[in-house]
C-alpha cells in the first residue's frame, strides 16, 4: 500500500510540474518571423554594364543566418577606350548576419580598386558592395492581471562608414495585434525625436513604449478579415550598407531590447527570440489555471497523506 500511494504521489508532482512548463503553450494566428540577408560584391563596368564582376549570396531563414560574398581581380574596362589599354582592378566583399535568439543584426561591406586607361588611373572607384539584414518577430505576452502594462521595445546601431560613395539606413517598426497591423514605417509616420533613419554618422537609437491591453477589442480602422490579438507584438528591423571606395562597419551593436514590467513575459513566434540574452525574456509565470491545478494536486496529495495516516 506505501508504495502505490508513493507511486501515486510522484506521478501527481510530475504533472503539476509540468503543467507549469505548458502554461503558455500558445498558438499563434499568424506565425510571422523570419531573418532575410543579402550579400553583394560588384566589380566597376562600363556604363552599359557591358564587362563587369558580381556576386550575390540570399539566405532567408526563421532563426538565424548569413550571407557572404567576395570578389577580387581584375577586368578590361569599355568606354570610349581602347580594351587593350584600360582595366578594372577590384576587391569588394560583404557579409550580413543575424540571430533571432540573440536579437540581434548585423552587416559589414568594403571595397576598393581603381580604373585604368592608357596606363593612367582615371577613376578610384573599382568596386562596391553591399549588404542588409532584416528581421520580423512576433511576440505573445502573458500577464496575470487584466490591465494595460507598458512594454519598452529599444532597436539600436552603433558603427561606423567611411568610403567615396556610401549609403547607410535602419528601418525599425511595431505593430500590436499581429504583424498585419505595420503601418509604414516612412520617417514622417515617427515623432521627431524617432527619426533617425541615418546611419551616415553611424549611430540609431530607437525606443517605442507600447501600452499592451488586454482587454482591448479589434481596431476599428484596418481590414475586418485581419487577424488581431491585443497581446501579441511584432516587430521588424532592418540594417542597410552600400558603398563604393571604403568600409562600412556595422558588426557590433544592431540589437534589440524588450523592456517589461515584473510579472510580464512573452513567448516569440520563432521559439528563440532573445532566448539567449539575460533578462530579456524571464522565465513563463504560471496562469491562473495552472496555479489553480497546481493547487488541487497538493490539495490531493495532502488528504492522501491524512487518509493513510489515519
Amino acid at each position: 500500500m506505501k508504495k502505490l500511494i508513493g507511486i501515486f504521489l510522484i506521478v501527481l508532482i510530475v504533472i503539476s510540474l509540468s503543467a507549469l512548463k505548458i502554461a503558455h503553450s500558445y498558438t499563434f494566428a499568424i506565425d510571422a518571423d523570419w531573418v532575410s540577408l543579402v550579400a553583394t560584391a560588384s566589380s566597376a563596368g562600363s556604363y552599359m554594364g557591358i564587362i563587369q564582376v558580381s556576386k550575390t549570396d540570399y539566405n532567408i531563414t526563421r532563426i538565424s543566418g548569413s550571407a557572404n560574398a567576395s570578389i577580387s581581380g581584375e577586368h578590361k574596362y569599355f568606354e570610349n577606350y581602347p580594351l587593350t589599354t584600360s582595366k578594372v582592378v577590384y576587391n569588394a566583399s560583404a557579409w550580413a548576419v543575424a540571430s533571432a535568439s540573440m536579437g540581434f543584426l548585423k552587416v559589414n561591406a568594403s571595397s576598393s580598386g581603381d580604373i585604368y586607361a592608357f596606363g593612367n588611373k582615371i577613376n578610384e572607384i573599382g568596386s562596391s558592395a553591399h549588404a542588409e539584414a532584416s528581421m520580423t518577430e512576433t511576440l505573445h505576452f502573458f500577464s496575470n492581471v487584466q490591465t494595460p502594462f507598458k512594454i519598452d521595445v529599444i532597436w539600436e546601431v552603433d558603427g561606423f562608414i567611411n568610403a567615396r560613395s556610401k549609403t547607410a539606413y535602419t528601418k525599425f517598426n511595431t505593430a500590436v495585434g499581429g504583424p498585419h497591423w505595420f503601418i509604414s514605417d516612412e520617417p514622417y509616420y515617427r515623432e521627431p525625436w524617432e527619426r533617425k533613419d541615418d546611419l551616415i554618422d553611424g549611430y540609431a537609437y530607437f525606443r517605442r513604449k507600447i501600452w499592451m491591453n488586454p482587454n482591448s477589442t479589434k481596431p476599428a480602422w484596418g481590414h475586418p478579415d485581419w487577424e488581431y490579438d491585443p497581446l501579441d507584438l511584432s516587430i521588424t528591423g532592418s540594417l542597410f550598407v552600400n558603398i563604393a571606395d571604403g568600409e562600412a562597419n556595422f558588426s557590433e551593436t544592431g540589437k534589440f531590447t524588450i523592456i517589461m514590467p515584473e510579472g510580464i513575459s512573452f513567448i516569440s513566434s520563432s521559439g528563440v527570440f532573445l532566448s539567449e540574452i539575460p533578462g530579456s525574456n524571464p522565465a513563463p509565470i504560471p496562469l491562473p489555471p495552472t496555479i489553480m491545478f497546481l493547487a488541487s494536486g497538493l490539495i490531493g496529495l495532502w488528504g492522501v497523506r491524512n487518509k493513510f495516516r489515519k
